[in-house]
C-alpha cells in the first residue's frame, strides 16, 4: 500500500494527474490493504480522485461505515461492480452468491457515500441446445435486467448501468457449455482480439437480440447517466461547437428518458444520429 501511494504522488506532482484508474478486479479482497492505502493518500494530502477498481457487492456491503467513509475522504469516487443479473434464476446457472436485493441495497449505500457506481449486467447465456427456447429466456433476462435498471435508476440518476452480452472464454465454468450449444472458437490470436461482448459471438442469441442490448447500454443508459453530460462535451476542442454539443445533448438527454420511460425502443433514429455526431466529432 505504501509503494502504491508512492507512485500515486509521483503521477500527481510530476505530471499534474486529476485522476487515477485502479485497474484490479481483486483489489476489494484484501480489506486491510484498502485501508492502509486509503490512510496513505489521506496522509500526503495530495487532493486525488481515484476509482474504476473492481468490488464484489456481497464483500462490500459487510464493510463497515468506517471503510467507506475511508474510501470516500481517500478520494475514490468510482467503482465497477457485476451485478450479473436481476433474472433470479440466471443467477442460479451462473452460480452467482448474489440476490436482486443486495444489489439495490449496494446502490443505497453507494448513494450513501456519493460513490459512482457502474452496474454491470449480463445477457445471452447458453440456456439450452434448443435456439428458440434459450432466446425466450434471454428475452426473459432482457427484461428483468431492464426491471432491476429500472429500480437502480430510481433510487439514484448517477450511478450507470451497462448491458454486457455473455463472452464465454476457455478455462471460465460455461465455455464447455457453450461449445455445446455450438459455439465455434477463434482458431487465431488475431480473431481472439476481436472476442468482445458488444458483438454477436454466440449462436444462440439473436441479431435483433443483440442490437437491442447494444441501444440500450450505449445510447439509453449513457444518457441517463447525470454525469455524462458534464464529461462527454469536454472531449471537443471547440468553444462553439461544444456549447452547440451540449444543447443538443440536452435534447437527447430527454428523447432517451422518454424511451426509457415508455421502454419504446424500435424506430432509433435517435441513435443513429447520436452515433453520427460523435464519430464527426471524434467523440468515442
Amino acid at each position: 500500500a505504501h509503494r502504491m501511494a508512492d507512485d500515486f504522488e509521483r503521477l500527481v506532482k510530476d505530471y499534474n494527474v486529476d485522476f487515477i484508474s485502479v485497474n484490479d478486479t481483486q483489489f476489494c479482497l484484501y480489506k486491510d490493504r484498502v485501508r492502509e492505502l486509503c490512510e496513505e493518500l489521506i496522509k500526503r494530502k495530495l487532493n486525488l480522485k481515484w476509482g474504476g477498481m473492481n468490488g464484489n457487492v456481497r464483500q462490500l456491503l459487510k464493510w463497515e461505515d468506517e471503510m467507506w467513509e475511508l474510501l470516500v475522504k481517500s478520494g475514490c469516487r468510482s467503482m465497477p461492480v457485476g451485478a450479473e443479473s436481476g433474472f433470479p434464476e440466471a443467477l442460479r446457472f451462473m452460480n452467482k452468491a448474489l440476490t436482486r436485493e443486495e444489489t439495490l441495497r449496494f446502490v443505497e449505500k453507494a448513494e450513501k457515500y456519493d460513490m459512482k457506481i457502474l452496474v454491470s449486467l449480463m445477457m445471452g447465456l447458453p440456456w439450452d441446445p434448443d435456439y428458440t427456447k434459450t432466446r425466450k429466456l434471454i428475452d426473459e433476462e432482457i427484461r428483468l435486467n431492464m426491471d432491476l435498471a429500472d429500480k437502480i435508476i430510481s433510487l439514484s440518476n448517477k450511478q450507470r448501468i451497462s448491458l454486457a452480452i455473455f463472452t464465454p472464454y476457455p478455462g471460465t465454468p460455461m465455455y464447455q457449455k457453450a461449445l455445446e450449444l455450438g459455439l465455434k472458437p477463434p482458431q487465431n490470436f488475431e480473431d481472439w482480439g476481436n472476442w468482445i461482448s458488444g458483438k454477436r459471438i454466440t449462436p444462440w442469441i439473436s441479431p435483433q437480440q443483440v442490437k437491442r442490448i447494444n441501444f440500450i447500454t450505449g445510447y439509453i443508459f449513457l444518457l441517463l447517466d447525470a454525469d455524462a453530460y458534464n464529461w462527454v462535451p469536454t472531449r471537443i476542442h471547440n468553444r462553439v461547437v461544444r456549447l452547440l454539443f451540449k444543447m443538443v445533448y440536452k435534447v437527447f438527454i430527454k428523447i432517451a428518458k422518454l424511451r426509457w420511460r415508455f421502454k419504446f425502443f424500435t424506430l432509433p433514429l435517435d441513435y443513429w444520429i447520436f452515433r453520427l455526431a460523435r464519430r464527426m466529432l471524434g467523440i468515442v
